[in-house]
């Protein structure tokens, strides 16, 4: 969650766009989506909705999505078991003014990016044409179809494929190999900064190359 989220900052910069003037969905809240979303809103991006298993949340007022308070929601969350009913935006959880939606409304919100952060092929065929996200961060492995990928990609939909995205999984565990290897134990916030020049980097990598030859991110990853 937090790799993905410093990919997502690289790249909102590069874009030109302004996190406080995003809205983002997050499917999924376990390890990777709530981490992701408790840290994108706290780098300031507006995070309207999120989901588990059994469906997922949102506010609104009139027309205009409401952030949620992640840190509430999950909370609530631990609370109920599931986030049914855990409207929490602007520092209470109430069960008034909130809509309950299913995973699969989720992906179709008309929000500026989406994070699928859950199951693989969740965007597919069949639902790929109301895809409405013009940034799609792969958080999950794999929930972009390859069929789905080509389209999206062929209408201008930025993907951060899945091998760069979640890739901070994996290079903390390189850091902790290596922390074994040594016999030591490393300072967190030490490790999250090296962490976050390793994301940085690689996104940058991969960044130049879709430039250099003008692909996508995910052919640029490979």
């Amino acid at each position: 969650g937090f790799g993905g989220v410093v990919v997502l900052k690289e790249l909102v910069k590069k874009l030109k766009i302004d996190p406080k003037k995003t809205t983002v969905a997050v499917m999924g809240f376990g390890n990777v989506g709530y981490y992701f979303a408790d840290l994108a809103s706290k780098e300031g991006f507006n995070i309207v909705a999120v989901s588990d298993s059994k469906g997922g949340i949102i506010k609104k007022s009139s027309d205009k999505f409401l952030s949620l308070d992640i840190p509430l929601v999950y909370e609530c969350k631990n609370e109920k078991g599931s986030l049914a009913g855990c409207y929490c935006a602007g520092g209470v959880c109430d069960t008034r003014g909130g809509q309950m939606i299913t995973n699969e409304e989720l992906l179709e919100l008309p929000v500026d990016i989406l994070i699928p952060a859950a199951l693989e092929d969740v965007i597919n065929e069949k639902n790929m044409k109301n895809i409405k996200a013009k940034i799609i961060v792969e958080m999950a492995n794999g929930p972009v179809s390859p069929i789905a990928y080509h389209y999206l990609t062929r209408k201008g939909v930025i993907i951060v494929p899945d091998i760069l995205a979640n890739s901070g999984g994996v290079a903390a565990s390189f850091i902790e190999w290596e922390q074994n290897i040594e016999n030591k134990t490393y300072n967190k916030t030490d490790v999250l900064e090296r962490l976050e020049k390793m994301m940085i980097k690689a996104f940058e990598n991969i960044w130049s190359e879709s430039k250099k030859n003008n692909s996508d991110l995910k052919e640029a990853s490979y």
